[in-house]
């Protein structure tokens, strides 16, 4: 269920069995990267895997994206990444860069701020869809979100709906 858009353009998403975090058998489930704990695969793409984790002083949630190819360019793209993603101004439509670093095997991972929530894909394809003024709502955040990166005189180059985080909340 997704409701009307409140008065800052925001919209609430209710989708039943969708709140629940994907985990898999994974050699760095458990391990440390860093100062942070990974607890579980997220999510999968091209590039890297997604895991969420936690700060181990702090407890803070965060997502740790880490390369999954071994391809020279794929890690040239990601370090390439790491740059951008601390570039861009702060911006609450963005996910937020926190760190960076290594495996001990030299895989590079990056930080993020934890998101919670679920992507436009996963919504679309639960058949749920977006009201007009939601669907509108979801452009204007996604259009500050890009500006940004714009004004770096940079685009994303990989805009989709798994790529669009939806979150619960407006944190």
């Amino acid at each position: 269920r997704v409701t009307e858009p409140d008065a800052e353009g925001a919209v609430n998403i209710s989708l039943p069995g969708l709140e629940q975090t994907r985990k898999t058998e994974d050699a760095l489930i458990g391990r440390l990267l860093g100062e942070y704990r990974v607890d579980g695969a997220i999510g999968w793409g091209g590039m890297g895997t997604v895991y969420s984790g936690h700060h181990v002083e702090s407890g803070k949630d965060v997502a740790i994206k880490v390369l999954n190819s071994q391809h020279p360019q794929a890690r040239k793209r990601f370090y390439r990444e790491i740059k951008v993603m601390q570039a861009i101004p702060e911006n609450k439509h963005v996910v937020r860069f926190i760190d960076h670093g290594e495996t001990r095997d030299g895989i590079p991972f990056i930080v993020l701020g934890y998101i919670d929530g679920i992507t436009l894909g996963r919504l679309l394809n639960s058949g749920a869809r977006l009201s007009e003024s939601a669907a509108c709502a979801l452009m204007l955040q996604l259009c500050e979100a890009f500006a940004g990166l714009h004004r770096l005189g940079l685009t994303h180059g990989d805009i989709k709906p798994n790529n669009i985080m939806l979150s619960w909340s407006d944190g």
